[in-house]
């Protein structure tokens, strides 16, 4: 099936092949050589069709030769895990049951749970099919990419040309059916693209380092006193893991956020990177006072303090996060940066304010690492020497993303433009001739200053 893939030349004909493999001939034993595929399976095609066009090699495994009740003799779980080993991303493609994933997408992350460390640094994304437009297609990808995330890996969604969400979103009931799902099959192949050009930035990296430290940028949303901040400062701040990075703490807890006004047009203007053109423009408002360093970040850590009992607790974290809509539409500003949900938790707090988090950054086109979450008994740190391995671990996996991005970006046909689905006004405001030659020409200064940077911050490793 992949050779035959590979041959098809555009959307219109890859829909009509997975058509007719969905709809007739018996159901044999080996996805490549299946005349019946199933709706997941459809999907899957469709996602590494996308991955393909990209330059990325593919192969496609059926989860029930592996696992169920009765799977293949001839293939074992062993090589199913030697496969997983070389590879450099994993795609997910299942069903969706009662909003979660399928018992063979679980059998897969047990076996990769009992291997701990196979998927250490390779890039996830998910697929999902449901049988209703909101059948549960999105909890299920939230709920595999945590589960994912803590087992090493980094995660991507779907890509900026079908709006960054969580992954691959197919409506399909009845065997064949997929792909009448037109907006589906976008997302899905938005979701191949997507993970194809986060391996190729890793892969571009490879060659080169930071001639300086990646630029970490931690927002602490809420805090209870302080407590939070000055553990920052204490444990991490002043720490050895500041040789590796230059953190930049943002203490933003008792500040002022405006809310967001939900502009028919956003942002109110077309411009540079680093200017804010949000149309709040309150003196009082941390954003038109944040924005030029925001701009400026290779690496993003939001959270704070999670506590058990919320008296006393500050918190603009809601507000904060609501009001970074100018910043998504800005082009996808924060894409590709590398994101996590960074806690200084309670023991019992109940908030689960990582998974908030990672739901709502992933959605600005970045790369999402697991949560730092710092465990906070009555006696002190909870583990923390893990906690810090896992922030050891971000400041690498950072250094190479900022490489990776620059290197991606200098190619123009890799600059992300944000698409306003379902926003007509926005949209006829973006093909406007005026419009149009505006953001040409900030393309090309985003692109002078891409090749500026890479001559001042990278070089060839020896």
């Amino acid at each position: 099936m992949v050779q035959t893939l590979k041959k098809v030349e555009n959307e219109e004909q890859l829909t009509m092949l997975l058509s007719a493999r969905g709809q007739s001939g018996p159901e044999l034993t080996d996805i490549s050589d299946k005349k019946k595929l199933s709706n997941s399976e459809m999907m899957l095609c469709v996602a590494a069709w996308a991955a393909l066009r990209k330059g990325i090699e593919v192969e496609m495994h059926s989860l029930a030769d592996y696992f169920g009740d009765r799977p293949l003799t001839d293939f074992s779980q062993t090589s199913l895990l030697e496969r997983i080993a070389k590879a450099d991303g994993i795609l997910l493609s299942g069903p969706v049951y009662f909003g979660d994933r399928s018992s063979l997408a679980h059998d897969l992350l047990r076996l990769i749970r009992n291997n701990e460390g196979i998927i250490q640094g390779k890039v996830f994304a998910g697929l999902s099919v449901g049988a209703k437009r909101n059948g549960g297609q999105e909890t299920c990808l939230i709920y595999q990419m945590q589960d994912f995330l803590h087992e090493g890996c980094i995660a991507v969604g779907n890509d900026s040309g079908t709006t960054s969400q969580y992954g691959g979103t197919c409506h399909a009931g009845e065997m064949g059916s997929g792909t009448d799902d037109a907006y589906g099959v976008r997302t899905t192949i938005g979701t191949g693209n997507r993970i194809a050009e986060v391996i190729k930035l890793l892969d571009m990296a490879k060659p080169f380092r930071l001639k300086d430290k990646p630029r970490i940028g931690m927002f602490i949303l809420q805090d209870k006193k302080g407590l939070c901040t000055d553990f920052v400062r204490r444990s991490i701040i002043d720490s050895p893991l500041a040789d590796k990075a230059d953190f930049k703490l943002f203490d933003l807890a008792e500040e002022t956020v405006r809310r967001c006004l939900g502009c028919v047009v956003c942002p109110r203007e077309i411009g540079p990177d680093a200017e804010y053109r949000c149309t709040v423009r309150n003196k009082d408002d941390i954003f038109s006072r944040i924005h030029t360093d925001l701009a400026d970040l290779d690496a993003m850590l939001f959270g704070g303090y999670s506590p058990i009992r919320f008296a006393g607790l500050s918190s603009i974290y809601q507000s904060f996060i609501e009001r970074t809509r100018y910043i998504r539409r800005s082009d996808y500003l924060f894409a590709n940066r590398l994101v996590a949900p960074f806690l200084l938790q309670d023991i019992g707090s109940s908030e689960h304010l990582s998974i908030r988090i990672m739901t709502s950054t992933i959605r600005h086109n970045t790369i999402m690492h697991r949560p730092i979450v710092f465990h906070r008994g009555e006696d002190g740190i909870i583990g923390a020497d893990k906690t810090i391995a896992h922030l050891d671990n971000f400041v690498n996996t950072a250094s190479v993303t900022t490489a990776g991005k620059l290197l991606f970006s200098a190619d123009t046909e890799n600059q992300t433009k944000y698409q306003p689905f379902g926003y007509t006004l926005s949209s006829q405001r973006d093909a406007e001739p005026e419009t149009v030659r505006i953001r040409q020409a900030l393309y090309r200064k985003r692109h002078e200053n891409v090749l500026k940077n890479i001559a001042e911050r990278l070089e060839k490793i020896a």
